[in-house]
């Protein structure tokens, strides 16, 4: 699938979206975009240091990263895109 035609579907005016669902979708990571987060709310709490604000920051890139893996694996666009990265 081009980019192009995800940004087709998503202006497509038929389009519908809920937020609503009955089934939970299976995240293959073994950090989960909150503990990240939470990983990064320490670094910052733990002192002023280079490195405590470096550590936060990288965990706070972790943490939209997985969250855009899984907003990608929610669409069905991840195992797709995974399969083109290794070609």
């Amino acid at each position: 699938m081009e980019f192009s035609e995800v940004i087709d579907f998503l202006s497509n005016d038929n389009s519908y979206w809920s937020s609503r669902g009955h089934e939970e979708i299976d995240i293959p990571f073994d950090v989960t975009p909150s503990e990240y987060l939470s990983f990064a709310e320490f670094d910052l709490e733990s002192g002023t240091e280079k490195h405590s604000l470096i550590n936060a920051l990288s965990n706070a890139k972790r943490s939209l990263d997985c969250q855009i893996d899984c907003l990608m694996i929610a669409f069905g666009f991840f195992w797709k895109f995974k399969k083109m990265e290794c070609t």
